[in-house]
C-alpha cells in the first residue's frame, strides 16, 4: 500500500496532500472480508470528498460523502457527516440491532448538524454533502444508503457483472441537477434518505464478490446517455470491463481512483469497497 501512495505523490505532486494520506490508512481486516479505500483531490481546487471504513466482529460499514458548495465549505459538511456524526456514533455504540434504523437516524442527525451550521454561520451558507454507502452483516445481508448522486455497486466477480444498487437523486435533464443532499432542511430531506435491505437469501454475496461505494468522480469519465433516453446516463462498457476483470484486494480502491483520473475525471475521486471472504 505504501508504494501505491508514493506513486500518487510522485505522479500528482502536492494535490495528493495530508488529508488523502490520512484517509487511505486501513483498519485491521477480519478474515471474513477485506476492505480498501482511497480518496484523491484530483483536478479540483478543493478536496471535498470524505470516506469511512469501520468494522467490528459483526459488521462492516462503508460510507462515502461528496461535499457540495465549493467556498460554502462542502469539505466541512462531508467531514461532519462522516466523522463527527457517523464515526463517533459507531465508536460509541456500534451499529446496533437494526442497521436500517441506525442508517436513517444517524443520517438525519448529520442533516441536522449541517443544516444548523449553514443556517447560523453565513460563511457556511448552502454547504452540503451527498452520503452513500452500506452496512454488511455476515449471514444476514446488507443495507445500502443514499442521499444525492454518489453510488453503491455490487460486483459479481465470477459472472463478471456489475450492478448499481443505489439510484441517483438527480433531475432527469441535461443538467442532472441533484435534488437532495445533506444540508437541506432536515424535515424536507428526511423522506429521501434511501435505505434498502438486500437479503442474502435473495442477493447472496459469494466469496470474492464486492460491494463498492464511490463519489461521482469515479464514474464521470465513463458516463454515456442511456439508449432510448438521452436524459438518463449510465456507465459505458470500458467502466464495466475494468471493474469486473480486476483482481480485488486491499489495494483495489487506489487502482480504481487512478483509472478514473487517467481517463479524465475532473472531480474529487473517492472509492471504498469490501470484498467478501469465506
Amino acid at each position: 500500500m505504501e508504494s501505491l501512495k508514493n506513486f500518487f505523490l510522485t505522479l500528482f505532486g502536492k494535490s495528493c496532500g495530508k488529508k488523502e494520506e490520512e484517509i487511505v490508512e486501513l483498519k485491521p481486516d477480519f478474515p471474513r472480508w477485506v476492505c480498501s479505500k482511497f480518496s484523491f483531490q484530483g483536478k479540483k481546487d478543493h478536496q471535498e470528498d470524505d470516506v469511512l471504513v469501520w468494522q467490528d466482529e459483526r459488521d462492516v460499514v462503508v460510507l462515502v460523502a461528496d461535499g457540495v458548495g465549493g467556498h460554502g465549505h462542502g469539505d466541512w459538511a462531508s467531514h461532519c457527516a462522516i466523522h463527527d456524526v457517523f464515526e463517533k456514533t459507531l465508536n460509541a455504540l456500534g451499529v446496533g440491532e437494526s442497521p436500517a434504523e441506525f442508517l436513517k437516524k444517524t443520517c438525519f442527525r448529520a442533516a441536522q448538524e449541517v443544516w444548523n451550521k449553514s443556517s447560523m454561520d453565513p460563511d457556511y451558507k448552502n454547504c452540503g454533502t451527498t452520503l452513500t454507502g452500506f452496512i454488511y452483516r455476515k449471514s444476514v445481508g446488507y443495507w445500502t444508503i443514499n442521499v444525492g448522486d454518489s453510488r453503491v455497486y455490487r460486483i459479481n466477480t465470477r459472472k463478471k457483472r456489475i450492478v448499481q444498487l443505489t439510484q441517483d437523486q438527480v433531475d432527469e435533464s441535461i443538467s442532472r441537477k441533484m435534488k437532495y443532499a445533506i444540508g437541506q432542511r432536515p424535515d424536507y430531506m428526511r423522506d429521501h434518505i434511501d435505505v434498502i435491505f438486500w437479503n442474502e437469501d435473495e442477493d447472496l454475496l459469494q466469496e470474492g464478490d464486492v460491494l463498492m461505494a464511490v463519489s461521482d468522480g469515479v464514474c464521470e469519465p465513463f458516463e454515456v446517455p442511456m439508449v432510448g433516453n438521452e436524459k438518463i446516463y449510465t456507465d459505458n462498457d470500458a467502466f464495466r470491463q475494468f471493474m469486473t476483470e480486476m483482481s480485488f484486494d486491499e489495494n483495489s480502491a487506489t487502482k480504481i481512483v487512478e483509472n478514473s483520473y487517467q481517463n479524465g475525471s475532473r472531480d474529487n475521486i473517492t472509492c471504498a469497497l469490501m470484498v467478501k471472504g469465506k
